[in-house]
């Protein structure tokens, strides 16, 4: 019975949400053509966010959010534990949110138009040092609308759980673009809800943990892995507390 459910659940939620996708999507581009700034776009973005946790049955729990300044642009970094870490942190975050995607993603049809219009980030995991020119040319446009970045520096989603080393890239970009870094965790409880490489969603309460900001100012490309290794040990601490919440 439980697994009759799960199909029926995530067939349902998997159709109605690509449709909407595509229609929030639609016209999330459509106001951005003429006023990128428009707080409607981040309505909307919040609006899908949450269709998809109700459509799945996600209940989410957020800590810390009086650490963003709403007015302020930063890089967030968290771990990444599925595909219900996006719907979560636009909703988590008090600011305008992007963030980077693999450049296949951009060659999707529909999808790419979308991510593209909308100014979330096209990374080239095989350019290296063209693709972090051109990555900080793109964040610099996305800075210049009032956007923040989530970005995940594990690279890819856990696949048993555990919080994957931290790659220097989120840091390197926060650095360049005078952006102070928020670290957050997410706890299993996404993991639950949708575990990666599953075809089946589930209800799950996800937990969200903000943490003060780290400074970037005056530093330099030097101190890189120094802030790398604060904001690690800081989203590994992070994760133990919700967890255990």
């Amino acid at each position: 019975m439980h697994t009759l459910v799960a199909v029926v659940r995530s067939a349902v939620g998997i159709t109605v949400m690509a449709i909407n996708t595509i229609y929030i999507g639609v016209v999330a581009t459509t106001i951005a053509r003429f006023n990128p700034r428009s707080t409607r776009i981040t309505g909307m973005i919040h609006f899908w966010a949450r269709l998809f946790h109700a459509i799945i049955g996600v209940k989410l729990r957020v800590e810390g959010q009086e650490n963003i300044d709403p007015a302020r642009s930063y890089v967030f970094v968290s771990n990444h534990q599925s595909n219900i870490d996006i719907p979560s942190h636009f909703l988590a975050c008090r600011n305008p949110l992007r963030f980077l995607a693999k450049k296949e993603l951009f060659k999707v049809p529909i999808l790419g138009y979308l991510l593209r219009h909308l100014d979330f980030i096209e990374v080239d995991r095989q350019a290296h040092a063209s693709a972090h020119r051109d990555i900080n040319l793109q964040v610099e446009r996305t800075v210049s609308l009032g956007h923040s970045l989530i970005i995940y520096p594990e690279g890819t989603r856990t696949r048993d759980g555990n919080l994957k080393p931290f790659k220097k890239g989120a840091f390197r970009i926060a650095i360049d673009n005078g952006m102070d870094i928020i670290p957050m965790a997410t706890s299993s409880g996404s993991r639950r809800a949708w575990p990666p490489g599953s075809k089946f969603v589930r209800p799950a309460t996800v937990r969200v943990k903000v943490a003060p900001p780290i400074s970037v100012a005056g530093l330099t490309g030097a101190d890189v892995d120094r802030v790398r290794k604060e904001a690690e040990a800081t989203v590994h601490k992070l994760f133990d507390e919700v967890n255990q919440s």
